[in-house]
């Protein structure tokens, strides 16, 4: 009798644990797929993030060098030991990606965002994503985008403005706070139409909570347990992050409110008054174009409107930061700065007042290659992760589903067979006669494929019309030659103490 119980209780715990033990064995035999790969030495828990835990902010980039030079073009890291990431340093590794129409899903790292951005363009997949990126593309046509320059140029002489009152002293000035408080003026009036005055007014709540959220966001990138809701709601970072997120998700549900109720009583124009008690212009913004949209075909909920409005908030990071290393390149080289000039004393000739419409930042040919030149050495994204939907076969490695693969643009742009002598800075690079036969995924600063980013002709017009403007004021000088300058790669890729600038105002 006691054998017999003794058999049922075994049995049961079998059938209990089975599921369990199956589990373990792919997950071992998952990593074994994985640790066939190049990498650094992985620990219980926390994987290869070791090295960075223990490191200051500032010298983590300098670790994902050691290590693409030590085991690229392709190897593996773990975040925790369950969260395996494949790096690909090659176009011809990335290719197979950006190209795929089957690993267009982003890895679990682009969850930490989610709070904030939902499900929008970023963050979402499937078919949500397809239809989403249907409904917005038109948001971006050129006849669209036109309408924005006359904002660009706005608070592109209000930079200018800032600018000489900072530098009347002649001692240098760093350039990054101000771009990026710029920007996000540009991008609150464009994509939710109201003015948020953050170039003047730094300690907006609005504006704290987004460098707040997007900071917290990084800390639980690096360090695995926090990636556990519940150690991170025991930490201390919770309460901020609530509170940045409160104040991220109320804004942008009060203004989307305000502005339907403003279009229902004004049969959606905005009469009376310029503007409401939001600042908002009747020059219409993406928002309104969402509206406009769902008010026609109600495809998508008021929730989905608030994640794309969401989203377009969140880019604002990589056009401020490509801003900035544009304006550090153009201080560093005299000769490019002086052919902007003539390129833009042909566009304005002596009108050093007239504003960059649509029609002038296109004729700015020059200058775009040299902003090209610029994402190619510092990309705004320095790296895009995917997760993958089936096995695929890399460089002879087995890369499993599930697995996720980072493509390092930052590597990818230093490709030697595409870019000679590649941390030299030269425009001409991007001329036709030079791009002729190169690898089209050799520069992709904006991704590529079918989840390329949507907004790159915005991006590029917008940087376009504020360094122009700046060029045809200032004489720029850069303080800190390259070599001195630390990266930053989290949500963008940074300098650590920003970019100091001598601006002598041409005359």
């Amino acid at each position: 009798m006691d054998l017999i119980l003794l058999l049922i209780f075994a049995g049961t715990l079998f059938v209990t644990f089975l599921p369990f033990f199956k589990k373990l064995k792919k997950q071992y035999e998952f990593q074994q797929v994985i640790n066939k790969l190049p990498g650094p030495k992985s620990y219980p828990f926390l994987g290869t993030t070791l090295p960075y835990i223990t490191k200051p902010r500032e010298d983590r980039f300098n670790l994902d060098v050691q290590y693409g030079k030590q085991y690229g073009p392709i190897y593996r890291m773990w975040h925790g030991r369950t969260f395996p990431e494949i790096r690909l340093m090659t176009c011809d590794y990335a290719e197979e990606i950006f190209k795929s129409s089957k690993h267009i899903e982003k890895s679990y790292t682009y969850k930490l965002l989610e709070p904030w951005l939902g499900q929008g363009l970023i963050s979402s997949t499937g078919q949500h994503w397809f239809m989403h990126r249907r409904l917005l593309t038109p948001t971006f046509h050129f006849s669209i985008l036109e309408n924005f320059c006359d904002v660009f140029y706005e608070h592109s002489e209000l930079i200018v403005k800032k600018l000489e009152e900072l530098t009347a002293d002649g001692k240098p000035v760093n350039i990054y706070p101000i771009i990026g408080h710029a920007a996000l003026d540009i991008i609150c009036e464009t994509a939710m139409g109201f003015k948020i005055n953050a170039l003047e007014k730094t300690e907006n709540e609005y504006v704290k909570a987004v460098y707040s959220f997007s900071e917290i966001a990084m800390h639980r990138f690096y360090k695995p347990w926090l990636r556990v809701d519940y150690f991170f709601r025991k930490s201390s970072y919770a309460d901020k992050y609530e509170k940045s997120l409160n104040t991220l998700q109320e804004m942008t549900t009060k203004v989307i409110k305000e502005r339907k109720l403003s279009r229902q009583m004004d049969n959606n124009e905005f009469s009376g008054k310029a503007e409401n008690d939001f600042g908002m212009k009747k020059r219409k913004a993406f928002l309104d174009l969402l509206l406009d949209g769902n008010e026609s075909n109600k495809e998508l909920t008021d929730e989905d409107i608030k994640d794309e409005v969401n989203t377009f908030m969140f880019a604002v990071n990589t056009t401020s930061v490509g801003i900035c290393w544009a304006l550090y390149m153009i201080g560093l080289h005299e000769d490019v700065q002086e052919k902007i000039w003539e390129e833009m004393k042909a566009i304005f000739g002596d009108d050093n007042k007239k504003p960059a419409t649509y029609r002038e930042l296109n004729e700015m040919k020059y200058l775009e290659r040299v902003l090209k030149e610029c994402l190619r050495l510092y990309p705004s994204v320095p790296n895009i992760s995917r997760k993958m939907n089936e096995d695929i076969e890399l460089g002879g490695y087995t890369i499993p589903k599930n697995a996720i693969v980072a493509l390092q643009i930052f590597f990818i742009h230093r490709d030697e067979r595409f870019f000679k002598d590649p941390e030299k800075f030269d425009p001409d690079r991007f001329l036709p006669e030079n791009m002729e036969g190169r690898n089209s995924y050799a520069f992709v600063p904006f991704a590529a494929g079918p989840r390329n980013c949507i907004g790159q002709r915005f991006a590029l017009l917008e940087e376009k019309s504020v360094v122009s403007t700046i060029v045809r004021n200032f004489k720029i000088k850069s303080i800190e030659k390259r070599e001195d300058i630390k990266l930053l790669r989290e949500l963008v890729l940074r300098p650590v103490n920003g970019i100091n600038l001598k601006l002598e105002k041409r005359r």
